[in-house]
């Protein structure tokens, strides 16, 4: 059995597979990485990556750009249908950000990546036990910083206060915090 990290593979053996038949082979990114350190994007921009789905914990990266400061701004990419684009709009409306959320239901691997470039922080809440987290990899390759869920495989590559910051599933408030330590220190960035 091949798991994508430590993290997929404890979980294997902790349902009965055999140690023995446990390999882990860690997903790769398929993103080259940027030669250079890439530039500070002027507006401070979060970037939700990823499905909209209850495990990916959607909802806490809506509550923190609510608490943030009115010059932040915050985009969500991720494959949704209409009634999943009204549920992330109308919570956005109930915690006050709404004109500062753009929403992309779909995006090309080209398009992707220039949103990763134009990110300031790049933010995965989920709240189910993640096997790697690639979309992390990704944003690294791009030289983005990550606030990320410490849950899962997620420990496998985010090091928290060095290339990110990981916070508590489910807190909204958590992400908010580490976004203001990140967005306040643009050399760390």
């Amino acid at each position: 059995l091949v798991a994508p990290s430590v993290a997929a593979a404890d979980r294997y053996r902790a349902a009965g597979f055999p140690a023995e038949r446990v390999h882990v082979i860690p997903y790769f990114c398929p993103i080259a990485p940027a030669e250079l350190p890439r530039p500070v994007p002027g507006i401070p921009m979060l970037t939700y990556l990823g499905r909209i789905a209850p495990s990916k914990g959607w909802e806490y990266f809506i509550d923190a750009l609510g608490q943030l400061p009115g010059h932040v701004q915050g985009r969500m990419i991720g494959a949704s249908r209409p009634e999943q684009q009204s549920a992330i709009v109308a919570r956005a409306k109930a915690v006050g950000c709404a004109e500062r959320l753009e929403v992309i239901p779909w995006a090309s691997r080209e398009d992707v990546e220039r949103y990763i470039r134009e990110t300031s922080i790049l933010v995965f809440p989920s709240i189910w036990p993640e096997t790697l987290g690639i979309v992390g990899l990704e944003a690294f390759a791009h030289g983005v910083p990550v606030i990320a869920s410490d849950i899962g495989g997620v420990g496998e590559w985010l090091e928290d206060g060095v290339n990110g910051h990981a916070v508590t599933p489910g807190s909204g408030e958590a992400i908010a915090e580490a976004a203001v330590e990140l967005l306040a220190d643009p050399a760390r960035m």
